[in-house]
């Protein structure tokens, strides 16, 4: 897997790269396999080489492509409980939002899919200190930077400074796919097992809990928020 050029520095001054993923769906369908839980995972990276090297080595260790994405859904279980395993030296923190679907006010289940994650981002980001420095690039599972998606993180995590009353903020957000990014593949799979958790199954992040921080979003003023935007 390339590693991108810029990724090849890191900071003492804390992290400078930050990924956003998230497990599940804004389907509201539940008899039809819709997700109880939304989950986002905003994974900072301290040294993204550490990082970036445990994966290489990880795909080495069990006979997998030099690309080979780490996906939580389509992973196995000895795959995921191997992947936490490489990944507990490297110096990374998570904040990570659960949203219980059944919660959001019906009135709003119908709204744009983009607005809901804008909302959700805002939240993410108003919790997580990272989004408050102006020397970190945030990557978003997505094709391009131009992606819808990618503008509603943007515009998420505007909102999230404005709750902040914070000037400063990243100094870019972009648009990749996860499976180019390592990156995005620890939030992923980060996203996967916290979600896996909520809903009762497997606990794959044992002994990382001071490194990611869960938080149970309430929805409670989500109606004041996306009522201030029309």
């Amino acid at each position: 897997m390339t590693q991108p050029s810029e990724q090849s520095r890191t900071s003492e001054h804390g992290p400078k790269y930050a990924f956003l993923d998230w497990s599940g769906d804004v389907g509201f369908k539940f008899d039809r396999g819709s997700s109880e839980y939304l989950v986002f995972a905003l994974v900072s990276v301290a040294d993204y080489p550490a990082l970036h090297q445990a994966m290489c080595d990880l795909r080495e260790a069990r006979g997998l492509p030099i690309n080979y994405e780490f996906h939580y859904t389509h992973a196995s279980r000895s795959t995921r409980r191997a992947f936490f395993a490489a990944v507990r030296q490297v110096p990374f923190e998570a904040a990570v939002l659960v949203v219980p679907k059944r919660e959001i006010p019906r009135s709003l289940t119908r709204r744009d899919q983009y607005v809901l994650y804008e909302y959700f981002v805002t939240e993410l980001a108003a919790w997580s200190p990272v989004t408050s420095s102006r020397d970190v690039i945030v990557y978003v599972d997505a094709r391009s930077t131009r992606n819808e998606i990618v503008r509603a993180v943007r515009r998420g995590i505007s909102a999230a400074h404005r709750v902040r009353d914070a000037r400063r903020g990243p100094r870019k957000v972009r648009g990749k796919p996860a499976h180019a990014e390592d990156g995005l593949q620890l939030a992923d799979m980060i996203a996967g097992a916290v979600a896996e958790r909520e809903e009762g199954g497997q606990d794959y992040l044992r002994g990382l809990e001071e490194r990611i921080e869960v938080i149970r979003d309430s929805v409670l003023n989500l109606n004041n928020y996306i009522s201030g935007l029309a």
